[in-house]
């Protein structure tokens, strides 16, 4: 398989302080340009709500839907997809919808130069690699937030050495990147 080309990537403070969100919108916007208006975009947001590190997903996704998202997404803080029930979405997702475009939301270890960081890639993201996890590659383009470094020797560490306001900040700044992305796709909003 091919690995994910980087689209895009930014820090998430410096993506609030210097208002790069549309520089960011626009080159998602022309990634996604031969989308066809007839393939349903749905996003769906991986994490637990158990541990911070791992809530970058869901936060996002609990964003998105308080800020009325055109778009279906899976993955909230009320309704977590996780390790337990990806495989389960997934199908759902396959099932409820003709040929989706999925765009898939984790956070993601990395080295310390890449903490706070942003990635926009194209192709699937292979969730709980860093620890261990066999998961799916799930998504057409996925959204990485570089939310702590891995331990080799504990990989799990992260999971509780991580500032919520880190995540919250990383999970704002995807949110505000996507309904932005959205307003730009206007035509490509559909009823779901």
């Amino acid at each position: 398989m091919k690995k994910p080309q980087i689209l895009f990537k930014f820090k998430a403070l410096d993506f609030i302080e210097k208002n790069a969100i549309y520089e960011a919108a626009h080159t998602f916007k022309n990634a996604t340009s031969e989308v066809s208006l007839e393939r349903p975009i749905v996003i769906l947001c991986i994490g637990s709500d158990k541990n911070i590190s791992d809530g970058f997903g869901p936060l996002v996704g609990t964003f998105l839907i308080e800020n009325n998202f055109p778009f279906e997404v899976y993955g909230t803080l009320q309704n977590p997809v996780n390790a337990f029930n990806l495989e389960d979405t997934i199908n759902i997702i396959i099932k409820h919808y003709a040929n989706p475009f999925i765009i898939s939301i984790d956070a993601s270890l990395g080295e310390p130069a890449k903490i706070g960081y942003i990635q926009l890639n194209n192709g699937p993201i292979h969730p709980g690699l860093a620890i261990g996890n066999e998961l799916p590659l799930v998504g057409d383009m996925h959204i990485k937030g570089f939310v702590n470094t891995s331990v080799p020797t504990y990989p799990a560490h992260f999971l509780n050495d991580t500032r919520l306001f880190h995540i919250m900040n990383m999970s704002r700044a995807t949110a505000h990147l996507l309904i932005t992305w959205s307003q730009l796709n206007s035509p490509l909003r559909q009823s779901i």
